[in-house]
């Protein structure tokens, strides 16, 4: 925990505030991440408050997802319904 938030307010937030580089190094950084952020991300005009509700209905990805970690949790959760017989009294064991 403590780690954590030492790191907080060791390392560097941007490049314009990071110590240790050369001008070159921190003009290369701040190039980078403008390229990275790319075009501004905005919603278009003709989508209402539930159009990326229903682009997701739309989505086979989603459902494959929904049976994924549905099978992820039944698989974690199998040891909760099966009792080890290791742990049954000896007189139930045959």
């Amino acid at each position: 925990m403590l780690i954590a938030i030492s790191a907080a307010f060791i390392l560097p937030d941007l490049p314009h505030n990071t110590r240790g580089f050369t001008a070159e190094e921190l003009e290369v950084a701040q190039l980078r991440m403008t390229e990275d952020v790319g075009v501004a991300d905005v919603d278009s005009e003709d989508m209402g408050t539930f159009g990326g509700l229903f682009m997701a209905l739309k989505d086979v990805k989603v459902y494959i997802m929904m049976i994924v970690f549905a099978f992820y949790v039944v698989g974690l959760s199998f040891n909760a319904y099966f009792v080890r017989a290791s742990h049954l009294p000896s007189e139930t064991i045959c």
